[in-house]
């Protein structure tokens, strides 16, 4: 049963006493009700906590209220750049009550003024959709982005951001939120496909194995401790102390379906949350987690079951039991499949050799540009070479009888003879056209060629790439989780085939022969 007043706050009514469980075996345990406060009732887009202060968005527009007051204060717009953005997730610099960053659609908005005035700045990065970011301190300069194609990080306050978390695996890679600890430079990243830390910023990440099964939706560090680290999963707060090493659930009596802010406040010790309906503040509820007792998860369903009030349930979770043994075997196993197909994979040629090759194919490498670019210029200076001649002669007719008087046969029959004097001469002319010398006509040809050429290049290192990294993904598959289904199979080696076919076609038949020669050295080396 339970026992207790009600007390009035922000014009609404919260239940603050005790509660009492009889369980099995006469025993009973006792825990204080968290106290919670709804902070503000309505639907909002999401928002966020910056020291003592909670600002709420609806639609655009900015609110503002210190925590214990009623009141809320309209303090400025979102300028969103379009006109149906969603607002996606929204952070405040640690440290700092008017530092805040409101991630969109497509554009992250940042304010000095405690949303007073906005920057608005776009987004550059592929990835198709954004769903976190987490600020450092102002003096750092850092932003982390969580999106559908990994985890970035900004230097310049999100004038540019470069990638420091990415995953082979597509589940892995779409990280749905992130949070760092300070300058400590440890970072949780929950995936789709499980939670990651990294204690270097980013430079190597850890798996963590034996949390809760289900996507985590929001992460949320203590200002305090970095360790120290709240997470919402199948609708319901977790929280540890260890680094994610161990955790327990927080409470029971609330839903956080729908989660879209959460954050630990400055003290360490509250916590508060907001959905598409209100924003909420629990009172101490970490302060309470390590100092309630640990119930087994068997006794909670055996409580519900007979339909007794629940209040607080905290399970601490071990990495050494069984279930959790297990999913390390099995995570372990597929790391190490995961590396003989990476392996494998990186056997044939990469797609900078195919793309070359295929360029080479076509005849369309630069270089085919600049010989014909020097042979002109190398032709401009050579002289026109010319040669010519002429042939003169003369004609001298005799009669048909010598000086002797002697009658010559030919004269007999009435013909002549003739004596020809020829004269042989000749010319040598070279020119040089020093017009061609500084601009050659033929250049604009050449250069309308270069031209058509580089967009021919660019169009078969697309077309290659395309078809290269497509075949990637599907022999991946193949290898790494191929389907039990024959006909899946079939219809996937099929695939594969017809993408090596069109890329044999493109590069000139480089890559199948490429790998060939580098499969039946790896089966020579094996051999030895």
């Amino acid at each position: 049963m339970m026992i207790g007043r009600k007390r009035r706050i922000y014009k609404r009514w919260v239940w603050v006493g005790r509660v009492v469980i009889g369980l099995s075996g006469g025993g009973a345990w006792a825990a204080t009700v968290p106290e919670t406060h709804a902070l503000y009732r309505g639907e909002i887009a999401l928002a966020i906590v910056a020291q003592d202060i909670v600002y709420r968005f609806v639609s655009n527009e900015v609110w503002r209220s210190s925590f214990g007051e009623e009141r809320w204060e309209r303090v400025g717009v979102v300028p969103v750049g379009e006109a149906v953005e969603e607002l996606r997730a929204g952070c405040a610099s640690p440290g700092s009550a008017i530092n805040l960053y409101v991630l969109g659609l497509g554009h992250l908005y940042t304010s000095r003024d405690g949303g007073v005035s906005w920057g608005v700045r776009r987004l550059t990065t592929p990835a198709v959709q954004y769903n976190d970011v987490f600020a450092y301190p102002e003096q750092d300069n850092l932003l982390l982005l969580a999106t559908s194609d990994g985890a970035w990080v900004s230097r310049d306050e999100g004038a540019s951001f470069s990638r420091f978390f990415s995953r082979v695996n597509r589940d892995e890679n779409h990280v749905t939120a992130i949070a760092g600890g300070g300058r400590e430079g440890r970072v949780y990243i929950a995936t789709r496909g499980g939670m990651f830390v990294s204690s270097d910023g980013g430079k190597t990440v850890a798996a963590v194995y034996g949390l809760p099964k289900g996507l985590v939706e929001r992460v949320a560090v203590s200002p305090l401790r970095s360790e120290a680290v709240a997470f919402v999963c199948q609708d319901r707060l977790f929280y540890s102390e260890s680094r994610l090493e161990t955790f327990r659930l927080v409470s029971a009596l609330y839903s956080f379906r729908g989660c879209r802010t959460l954050a630990i406040t400055s003290n360490g010790r509250d916590i508060v949350w907001s959905t598409g309906d209100g924003v909420y503040w629990g009172k101490d509820w970490l302060a309470n987690v390590s100092a309630a007792p640990v119930r087994a998860p068997e006794e909670e369903k055996k409580v519900v079951a007979r339909g007794e009030s629940v209040s607080v349930v905290t399970v601490t979770v071990s990495a050494a039991t069984a279930s959790i043994e297990e999913e390390i075997m099995r995570r372990e196993a597929e790391e190490v499949r995961y590396q003989q197909v990476m392996k494998r994979l990186q056997m044939e040629p990469s797609a900078r050799e195919v793309v070359d090759a295929a360029i080479e194919y076509a005849q369309l490498h630069p270089d085919r540009i600049r010989k014909w670019l020097r042979d002109l210029n190398r032709s401009s200076w050579m002289p026109e070479f010319r040669i010519s001649g002429k042939r003169e002669s003369g004609v001298d007719h005799v009669s048909g009888i010598d000086a002797v008087g002697t009658l010559d046969a030919a004269a007999y029959h009435g013909r002549k003879l003739r004596n020809e004097n020829v004269v042989w001469g000749g010319e040598v002319e070279l020119a040089w056209d020093f017009e061609k010398i500084f601009f050659n006509p033929q250049e604009v040809a050449i250069d309308e060629r270069r031209n058509r050429q580089t967009e021919l290049r660019a169009d078969v290192a697309n077309t290659v790439t395309i078809y290269y990294f497509q075949r990637r993904n599907l022999l991946f598959k193949k290898l790494f989780d191929p389907p039990k289904d024959f006909l899946e199979l079939s219809r996937l080696e099929f695939q594969i085939e017809e993408l090596t076919t069109k890329i044999d076609t493109l590069s000139g038949g480089y890559f199948s022969r490429k790998l060939a020669e580098r499969l039946k050295q790896e089966g020579e080396k094996g051999r030895q």
